[in-house]
């Protein structure tokens, strides 16, 4: 059980980034110069984290686009949200939702990605039949030539 208190604040992308990179279940989605490579696609990212002193404890990047219609934004948190406590994800997402809530979203899409070990319904997420990211990877030896590719 969390004792101390929290305070919910942007950390900086160096802060982020070290944060990310000590996850086991660390991606690259979640890195901070993700974020930064999709505002050339009409995104823009903004972090929330959940501090312990001066230490992240739970955080998640997510990524912003506007709706057409003038409809609001989409947010998108991909392969991640990263805990250091599992009792932490209630406060994660409430954070989360708030920040959501501060860009304009009309709905959040959240793919927590592969070796996710909870339910995301138990949040109320719902699952969605459209994904973001591909489902698989597929790895091709491009070591051949042109034709045994």
């Amino acid at each position: 059980m969390i004792e101390k208190p929290m305070n919910i604040k942007t950390p900086s992308p160096q802060q982020w980034d070290a944060f990310v990179l000590q996850q086991p279940r660390a991606h690259f989605l979640q890195l901070s110069a993700w974020g930064e490579q999709k505002s050339a696609y009409g995104w823009s990212a903004d972090r929330v984290a959940l501090f312990e002193d001066e230490t992240i404890i739970a955080g998640a990047q997510l990524l912003f686009r506007p709706l057409p219609l003038h409809l609001g934004t989409m947010a998108y948190l991909p392969y991640g949200g990263y805990v250091t406590d599992a009792a932490l994800w209630p406060a994660l997402l409430d954070a989360v939702h708030r920040l959501a809530k501060q860009h304009g979203a009309a709905f959040l899409k959240w793919e927590p990605g592969f070796f996710f070990d909870y339910d995301p319904a138990q949040w109320k997420f719902q699952q969605s039949p459209q994904r973001v990211q591909p489902p698989r990877t597929v790895m091709i030896d491009l070591t051949g030539s042109d034709d045994e590719i």
